[in-house]
């Protein structure tokens, strides 16, 4: 026999255990607790799809399982429960009941929520349901009370199960058990506890028994080859599929390999060797929710809940004090950027010569000079462009400076010929002997710098020289002074 068959089989025979275990938790329940606003939050907030609306806590709950290939899915809740109504024995007509009926499409359940214990009986005393005159065999069985959990320990099998409540009740005084039933027919006895957390050891009869929690598996069907029910419940009746391989239509007597339904493993569907046959455990989140039952949960929530905070408090100043330190380094950075760029452009300008562009050289120096390499290679368009505009303004400038120099030469020698003849004819013979001609330096400095390359020429250097010329070079009477400045209009620039 099966698990779930024997827990079906315990169900139908046991009216009597899951009435006590009802009846004995309802007792030493005064106040029932109500689940936390995070987690009702939480369960919210995981929802993928709308759900109706939840089922009163303290109604007895009875789960039918509907076999033959009946889907009550398809079926209009209003018919469903005359049904349900006439196979329990109780009048249709009845409506002041409030009894709820839900419909599970998954698993291919019926849920039944009455807050009468007497039609909670009636509704477990169910075995067929009669659809369009055709039977269908029931399994029914209670769910177990609210707050309460389940765990498991291992008995031999010549242990019966009102031996197995009374021991564990008299020899675990400080918990609080419901009942006891056996799985089946295996060495697996399921206990249910109230309230949220599963001790790790239970005695029995001076021994400590190793107590797990108790973990669902994963319901897996190998008629249709899908998980979420199983076959007993299944309601595709046309596919006709090999319960081992999953072959359509393949003949009774053909030899294949198993391959699992949950994994796809070359094991049986269920066996001990499917990694994924039970269900996902809850996260640590949820059993943090809960202290353990040998603790005080005062305590123990004070202590978690200030941690918590003290915690959070230190998080929240490292990460202050992180923020804090980034933006430090950012201005300190900025500055030191803006500084190093303002002492570069200062370079840049008092190297260069006034009213002219800064050379080309100097700005590719200095930008690289504080460049990276990724900033290299992003600024290698932009940077020859720049310098081929540079370059033809030099050009221009150039060209023009030569211009300009070479028409300054031409003026300067006219001039200096013409001052030497009109000094010649004006001065007395006495006074060439006692005066050297004061623009012999200047003439010098005008026929060497002939010589010079003109580009080598600042502006600044040559203007001493047409100075020179200027004053070294008075006229003998205010007359001639006057006609020197008229012809040559040039010298008022300087």
């Amino acid at each position: 026999m099966s698990a779930g068959t024997g827990r079906d089989a315990a169900g139908v025979d046991g009216a009597r255990s899951w009435r006590a275990i009802h009846e004995s938790l309802s007792r030493q329940r005064q106040h029932p607790s109500s689940p936390p606003s995070h987690a009702v939050a939480q369960e919210r907030q995981s929802r993928a799809a709308p759900k109706p609306p939840p089922l009163p806590r303290s109604d007895y709950k009875i789960i039918l399982r509907v076999r033959g290939g009946l889907n009550c899915a398809v079926i209009h809740p209003c018919v469903l429960r005359q049904i349900i109504l006439k196979a329990a024995g109780l009048p249709i007509s009845d409506r002041t009941s409030s009894d709820q009926i839900r419909v599970n499409s998954i698993n291919h359940t019926v849920l039944i929520s009455t807050p009468d214990l007497d039609r909670a009986d009636l509704y477990h005393g169910i075995r067929l349901l009669n659809f369009n005159g055709t039977p269908h065999e029931v399994a029914t069985h209670v769910a177990d009370p609210v707050d309460t959990c389940r765990g498991t320990v291992l008995l031999p099998s010549d242990y019966s199960e009102d031996e197995i409540i009374s021991t564990l009740r008299r020899c675990n005084p400080k918990l609080t058990i419901g009942g006891a039933r056996r799985l089946g027919s295996t060495e697996t006895i399921l206990i249910i506890f109230q309230g949220k957390i599963v001790p790790y050891y239970v005695h029995y009869d001076g021994c400590a028994l190793r107590c797990r929690p108790f973990r669902q598996k994963v319901e897996a069907c190998t008629r249709c080859r899908q998980i979420g029910h199983r076959q007993d419940v299944c309601t595709n009746t046309s596919d006709t599929l090999c319960p081992k391989c999953g072959l359509k239509d393949a003949p009774m007597d053909h030899e294949c390999d198993h391959v699992c339904v949950v994994c796809n493993g070359n094991h049986e569907t269920g066996s001990s060797l499917c990694r994924q046959r039970f269900k996902p455990r809850p996260t640590r989140s949820m059993e943090k929710q809960d202290p353990p039952i040998h603790r005080s949960p005062s305590r123990e929530q004070t202590h978690g809940s200030s941690q918590r905070k003290s915690r959070s408090k230190s998080k929240e100043r490292g990460r202050k004090s992180r923020s804090k330190s980034k933006e430090r380094g950012r201005r300190s950075s900025a500055s030191k950027s803006k500084d190093r760029g303002r002492r570069s452009d200062s370079t840049t300008q008092d190297d260069a010569w006034p009213g002219l562009s800064p050379s080309p050289a100097l700005n590719n120096s200095s930008v690289n000079s504080h460049q990276v390499g990724w900033a290299k290679s992003a600024s290698s368009s932009c940077s020859s462009n720049h310098t081929s505009n540079n370059d033809s303004t030099l050009f221009k400038e150039n060209a023009t400076l030569k211009a300009e120099i070479q028409r300054l030469k031409l003026q300067l020698e006219s001039f200096h010929l013409s001052a030497t003849t009109t000094q010649i004819d004006s001065r007395p013979p006495s006074a060439s002997t006692t005066q050297a001609p004061p623009s012999h330096s200047a003439s010098s400095m005008c026929h060497s710098s002939a010589h010079l390359n003109p580009l080598h020429i600042c502006p600044w250097t040559l203007a001493p020289v047409l100075n020179a010329n200027h004053f070294s070079l008075p006229p003998a009477n205010v007359k001639l002074r006057a006609l020197h400045d008229q012809k040559n209009p040039w010298r008022r620039q300087f």
